[in-house]
């Protein structure tokens, strides 16, 4: 499935404790689901249509709960059969990724210090981040169909990027004097900077080597490489991930069990002072797959199963995105 979290079928919720800047009962939670249809025009070519709905559930922090907190976006598929074992697949999907109440918890610490330095805040609210996506992808079978082999390549264009940005005198994110930015860095006791979403759009290319196993009927297991990278000036930080994954099948196959594990071998924050969070570390993700139809599926994930700390500053731009 790839590891964007805008992938097809993908339903996920997650809920995690914020640690460092909002108060211990504040949860966050977001919500995504996907559904599609396939129609097979002839022997060489199906397409699927679906929607993907996005939500988010935070509790209020300091006045910054999202205005809008639900979104609908398309996604269109295209898989060309060359002879018995391969196939050719495109895609074009749309999708949204809310910002995480840390987030909110990190803008409404900052605000207080301008505010507690006599100076009015002019940062604006967090809003969601939105995504297009383009991807090519090669599929060929092995030994009797026993090993799959997939090679992707995708492009990911973002709109209002989320990342951390060092104010400066009369920049567009804030506005500030020189004068003003030392007084809230010296009411700080740092130097003043916070989360924004970017005015310009971000470009992110990336590819993914994946290899499939079937031991049996019942179950399969996945191996798959990715690596991504930006040329943002903001976000140059190349990305690399390392996944492996099992399934099993079960109702006579329309029900799917996932564990997936992820090692990041190069995580890199926005923040360059968030030196923990620049370290490798692994996440365990688990995923119920139903079958409606043969042409309609749901998909339901619950990421971070064990709730590592990940980075707090969302480097969507710096690696691949889950599934």
């Amino acid at each position: 499935m790839g590891k964007r979290w805008f992938r097809a079928k993908k339903l996920f919720f997650e809920k995690e404790d914020i640690y460092q800047y909002v108060p211990p009962t504040t949860t966050w939670a977001e919500f995504s689901s996907f559904a599609e249809n396939s129609y097979t025009l002839n022997k060489f070519l199906v397409v699927s249509a679906g929607l993907r709905f996005d939500k988010a559930f935070l509790h209020e922090v300091e006045g910054n709960a999202l205005n809008n907190l639900s979104k609908i976006s398309p996604r269109l598929t295209l898989v060309y059969t060359h002879g018995k074992n391969a196939n050719f697949k495109t895609s074009y999907q749309e999708g949204f990724h809310y910002p995480e109440a840390g987030h909110y918890g990190l803008v409404s610490a900052r605000n207080q210090g301008v505010i507690n330095a006599g100076i009015k805040p002019t940062g604006k609210k967090l809003e969601p981040e939105f995504v297009k996506s383009i991807e090519l992808c090669y599929q060929q079978l092995f030994f009797n169909n026993t090993i799959q082999v997939n090679v992707n390549a995708y492009g990911n264009r973002f709109y209002k990027t989320l990342t951390y940005v060092q104010a400066s005198p009369g920049d567009q994110y804030f506005g500030y004097t020189a004068e003003e930015i030392d007084l809230i860095s010296d009411t700080l006791g740092f130097d003043f900077g916070s989360l924004v979403n970017l005015f310009n759009q971000t470009d992110i290319i990336g590819g993914e080597l994946t290899a499939k196993f079937w031991p049996g009927k019942k179950a399969n297991l996945e191996a798959s490489y990715s690596i991504a990278s930006s040329a943002h000036e903001l976000l140059t930080y190349p990305s690399q991930i390392v996944k492996c994954n099992a399934t099993a099948f079960f109702l006579k196959n329309k029900l799917s069990v996932n564990l997936t594990g992820l090692f990041y071998t190069k995580p890199k924050s926005s923040f360059e002072f968030d030196e923990i969070y620049n370290k490798p570390f692994a996440k365990i993700n688990t995923a119920l797959v139903y079958k409606v139809t043969n042409n309609l599926g749901m998909r339901f994930v619950v990421l971070n199963l064990l709730r590592q700390k990940t980075p707090l500053w969302h480097p969507c731009t710096t690696r691949p995105m889950e599934a």
